[in-house]
C-alpha cells in the first residue's frame, strides 16, 4: 500500500456516519472570487493521550482527506508527529526535482472531513485501501482494521479448546484514530490538529492462585483466552458488530503474598462482550487460563507437571464495567472506554497431591467458575 494518492468519492466523519452525502464532482468556484489563491499549504500535529507511549505510537499514520464539494480524496502517510511522508520517488526522476513536492502538503480550497488512523502493522490490515485508492465507487465508510486470525499452528502447546466456536486472533497492536471536519482556505489557518484516540481496548486482567505444598509455576507464566472479542471494526464510525473471537494473551507473576501468588496480563482488543448468562460455561465472556503446575519427584531428580485450566463468567465483570455502548439505531456497538482492569477476586488453589503422578490421569485439571465468582472489577 502507497500513498499520497487521490480519486474522486464520498467520506464521512465519525459523528456523521448515517447522514452524510455528497454532491457530484463538476468543478465549480467555491466562493465566486478567481483572485484567491486556490490551494493551501498545511501544517499537521496529532495530539497523543498523556498515557500513550512513545512504544505504543505507530511509526506510520494513515490521513485520508475528503473534500465535500467538488469532491476529491487525499490519502497521505504521516509520522507519530504528523510529519508528512514524500511520495516515493520514481527511479527516473529528474535529479532537480524535489522530492516534497506539493501535492505532499497541500490542498486544494474547500470544507473537508478528515480522518486520521493507524497505517499497516503484523497483528491487522487496514481493509479496502487499495480499493478506496484505485476505484471512486469504493467511499471512506468501507475502510476497516481487521486483526489477524491465529492459524492452528500458532496456538500455544498445552492451550484446552473448550470454546471451539470461537476463531482466535490476535492480541492486536494499540489501534488509534481521530475524526474532524475543517476548511481549508487562504484566509483560515493552515494548521490542522488531531486529538487522537485509542480505538482499541487495553484490557488488564488480574487474579490470584494459593499454592498448596511444594508447587510452583513454570517460569512463572500463565497463557490467558478472553471471549467475545470484535476482529473488524469500521474506521470511520469505530463500529463492531461482532463477538465471536477470542484473544490469547499471557499473564506474568506481579507479586506474592505468603503462598498466593497474584498474576497480571494486558491485551489488545476492539470491544468485549459477556456471555448471555451467568452459568455460560462456554461462549463469549470467558476468561480461561492455562496453568503450568510443578512439583518435585519424590525422589528429588525431577519434577511432576500438570496442565491446570481455569474458566471464568465475567458477565457482571463486563456488565459492570460498562466497556460497550449500542448505537441507537442498534445497529452494532462502540467502545465506551479505552481501558479496564478486571480482577478475579476469587482465589484459584493448587495442592501438590493434585500434581503427583496417577495412574489414571491425563494430567490435567480443569475447573470452571461460574456462579457466585466474586468477582469485581477496577476502572
Amino acid at each position: 500500500m502507497r500513498m499520497n494518492n487521490f480519486i474522486a468519492g464520498a467520506g464521512i466523519s465519525l459523528s456523521l456516519l448515517a447522514a452524510v452525502s455528497f454532491p457530484s464532482c463538476t468543478m465549480v468556484a467555491l466562493d465566486g472570487s478567481e483572485d484567491m489563491p486556490d490551494s493551501v499549504a498545511v501544517n499537521i500535529s496529532l495530539n497523543w493521550p498523556s498515557d500513550v507511549t512513545e512504544a505504543d505510537k505507530p511509526d506510520t499514520m494513515c490521513l485520508a482527506f475528503s473534500r465535500i464539494i467538488n469532491t476529491v480524496h487525499y490519502v497521505w502517510q504521516v509520522g507519530p508527529s504528523g510529519t508528512i511522508f514524500p511520495e516515493d520517488i520514481p527511479e527516473n526522476t529528474p535529479e532537480n526535482i524535489p522530492e516534497n513536492t506539493s501535492r505532499d502538503n497541500i490542498l486544494p480550497n474547500g470544507e473537508y472531513y478528515m480522518m486520521v488512523f493507524n497505517d499497516i502493522s503484523e497483528t491487522y490490515r487496514i481493509e479496502s485501501v487499495d480499493e478506496f485508492r484505485d476505484n471512486p465507487a469504493v467511499s471512506m465508510r468501507d475502510l476497516y482494521a481487521v486483526v489477524n486470525e491465529l492459524s492452528e499452528d500458532e496456538i500455544p502447546s498445552g492451550v484446552a479448546d473448550f470454546n471451539p466456536s470461537f476463531g482466535y486472533v490476535e492480541a492486536s497492536d494499540p489501534l488509534f484514530i481521530d475524526v474532524k471536519k475543517q476548511r481549508i482556505y487562504p484566509t483560515v489557518s493552515p494548521e490542522i490538529a488531531f486529538d487522537i484516540k485509542r480505538l482499541t481496548q487495553k484490557l488488564t486482567f488480574r487474579l490470584s492462585i494459593r499454592l498448596q505444598g511444594n508447587v510452583t509455576i513454570e517460569n512463572d507464566l500463565l497463557t490467558a483466552e478472553i471471549s467475545g472479542v470484535p476482529r473488524r471494526v469500521q474506521l470511520m464510525s469505530a463500529q463492531v458488530s461482532d463477538s465471536t473471537y477470542r484473544a490469547l494473551f499471557n499473564m506474568h507473576k506481579i507479586s506474592q503474598n505468603g503462598n498466593v501468588h497474584v498474576y497480571q496480563g494486558e491485551v489488545n482488543v476492539l470491544g468485549l462482550f459477556p456471555s448471555g448468562t451467568n452459568s455460560d460455561i462456554v461462549g463469549a465472556g470467558i476468561l480461561q487460563i492455562t496453568i503450568p503446575a510443578l512439583s518435585p519427584t519424590a525422589d528429588g531428580t525431577g519434577v511432576n507437571k500438570r496442565l491446570f485450566h481455569a474458566g471464568i463468567n465475567l458477565r457482571e465483570t463486563i456488565l459492570g464495567a460498562a466497556l460497550m455502548r449500542q448505537l441507537t439505531d442498534g445497529s452494532g456497538y462502540r467502545t465506551a472506554r479505552s481501558s479496564a482492569l478486571l480482577q478475579v477476586n476469587s482465589v484459584l488453589e493448587i495442592n501438590e497431591d493434585q500434581i503427583l503422578p496417577n495412574g489414571d490421569s491425563q494430567g490435567v485439571e480443569i475447573w470452571f467458575d461460574s456462579e457466585d465468582n466474586d468477582i469485581d472489577i477496577e476502572v
